[in-house]
């Protein structure tokens, strides 16, 4: 979900496969804090940026709710 190349060929396979456009997206990534910070917030900021911008692109911008999630559970720094 990081990659914008990754989720266009997503997007792109999804279409052809049910033959129309997309008409619904949840968005929803996320990864346990454990794995870093970095991890945390390339999939689950950016990463859902990517897919929120896309479907906005695509589907047009009155069909696009974003839920964003910060962390999976709060984690002590």
């Amino acid at each position: 979900v990081t990659k914008q190349n990754d989720m266009e060929h997503l997007w792109n396979h999804t279409e052809k496969t049910i033959a129309g456009k997309v008409q619904i997206l949840v968005n929803k990534a996320g990864v346990n804090p454990s794995h870093g910070w970095k991890p945390c917030i390339d999939i689950m900021l950016y990463g859902v940026m990517i897919g929120s911008f896309m479907a906005r692109e695509r589907m047009g911008r009155l069909k696009v709710i974003i839920n964003l999630n910060v962390c999976a559970r709060p984690f002590r720094i």
